[in-house]
């Protein structure tokens, strides 16, 4: 807890605690009664006016003003005395820390006003490559700047990665990278890695992440084995991107279920390692050593994006796995990379999984687009319990092939009732897509089967 709020919790207490005593009655007398002492003359006696005496003063004016009331009344009094008193307080710091924030943010940017052009002209593509004394003498030209807060760290690693990965091509890398260590960001993180708090280093640990920055190895290995989960994860993934001394070991041993965010990590620094042209993990070891299931998915989700050919072939048969998420995974896998001899297997799998499985397995066999699956497509409309399952499987039928349009259009003229406005709602979509599929962002159910991104359909 915060020391302000434990301070300012004591005092509260501690004002209740004496008016509560104040209150209450011994032998006819208050406890704190304020007029026990004798009264001396004027200048017989002298003492200093002390904490204690200010205490006193307060009970004599709380008796003389408020004696007559109620215990109840008098304790709602000081509770909102109290209260107010605080929030005044409260308001004052909030409007100082407001000003102070304001004049800070507007000599920051009056300070990036001088320093982003002197970027933006370093790590252009034409610019020749330069030492790290020649950035630094371009950078601080009347202007000396060094990272000191995760708020600054933030806002350059935001521009630098726009540099370094949006705008790769046209970005003279090798000057990015002197820029990052003149204006102090790798200082910042090693300073933060070797004294700062947990979080910090976990935060500090993802900005080296995110902008594939080298560190020195003494910096992580000693956070590499800490007790504290989310940095163990963080230490150990930025080891995978940066050191070439046996990258993925700790993908063989993991011993916790990774979480979205881990595997978004993850995914991030197999990007990164390819862009780099290091040698990427063997996924499929890595699917084998595996026991937990989500892992599991998760590795055969990524050999999709990286894995070899002779891997992807190896993985068809956890399209018939008997655990649903893996069953899912491999067929992702499988589409991503568009395995037509997959395509049985992926229909074996439709008659032995969940409506929300049959969904995938449909628009999976659309996109990988192989052989003559008119029948497959036409047996799920007729077949599927699930009503949006039919319509996913009319839109398969509708779009794969000039065989499969016929039938659809024949099973359209011979619909009636419920199905007709099945098949309706199945032209709308279509006449979405055609109006406004290569305009906007749109999110009807093509859209998302072309785009192969959800499994909300």
């Amino acid at each position: 807890m915060n020391k302000k709020r434990v301070i300012i919790v004591m005092f509260i207490a501690t004002a209740l605690i004496f008016f509560f005593v104040g209150s209450m009655r011994f032998s006819g007398k208050a406890m704190l009664e304020s007029n026990i002492y004798t009264i001396e003359h004027p200048k017989s006696l002298y003492r200093t006016f002390d904490l204690v005496d200010s205490i006193r003063l307060i009970n004599y004016r709380f008796e003389y003003y408020f004696g007559s009331l109620a215990f109840v009344v008098r304790i709602s009094l000081v509770l909102t005395i109290v209260c107010t008193v605080i929030m005044i307080l409260i308001g004052i710091q909030v409007e100082l820390y407001r000003h102070k924030r304001h004049q800070f943010e507007k000599k920051k940017r009056k300070e990036n006003s001088k320093l982003i052009p002197k970027i933006n002209k370093i790590v252009q593509k034409e610019t020749k490559e330069m030492t790290l004394e020649e950035v630094i003498d371009v950078i601080n030209t009347n202007h000396n700047f060094r990272i000191s807060t995760f708020k600054e760290a933030a806002f350059f690693m935001t521009m630098f990665y726009y540099y370094i990965f949006t705008t790769r091509k046209n970005t003279n890398l090798y000057n990015a990278y002197q820029a990052l260590k003149a204006i102090g960001i790798i200082d910042f993180v090693e300073e933060k890695l070797l004294k700062g708090k947990d979080k910090e280093k976990s935060a500090a640990i993802q900005i080296a992440v995110m902008l594939n920055l080298y560190i020195n190895v003494s910096y992580v290995s000693r956070i590499i084995n800490t007790r504290n989960l989310s940095l163990r994860k963080q230490a150990r993934m930025y080891y995978m991107l940066q050191y070439h001394e046996d990258s993925y070991k700790y993908l063989d041993n993991i011993d916790f279920e990774l979480s979205l965010w881990d595997q978004i990590e993850l995914h991030q620094i197999v990007k990164l390692c390819k862009l780099d042209h290091k040698p990427l993990p063997v996924f499929v070891t890595a699917i084998r050593l595996e026991k937990k299931s989500i892992n599991k998915a998760f590795f055969i989700r990524e050999a999709g994006y990286w894995g070899q050919n002779i891997e992807i072939q190896a993985l068809k048969p956890y399209i018939t796995d008997s655990d649903e998420r893996i069953r899912r995974a491999a067929i992702k896998c499988m589409t991503q990379r568009r395995v037509g001899s997959a395509v049985d297997l992926i229909k074996q799998a439709a008659f032995n999984s969940t409506q929300h499985t049959v969904r995938l397995c449909l628009r999976s066999i659309l996109i990988i687009h192989n052989g003559n699956q008119t029948p497959f497509f036409k047996y799920m409309y007729q077949h599927a319990s699930g009503y949006r399952t039919r319509r996913v499987a009319l839109i398969c039928l509708r779009l794969y092939d000039k065989d499969s349009l016929k039938v659809y259009e024949n099973l359209h003229h011979a619909s009636n009732g419920i199905d007709k406005d099945l098949f309706d709602e199945v032209e709308e979509t279509i006449k979405q897509e055609e109006l406004y599929g290569g305009i906007l962002d749109s999110d009807n159910t093509l859209s998302i089967i072309r785009r192969y991104v959800t499994d909300t359909i």
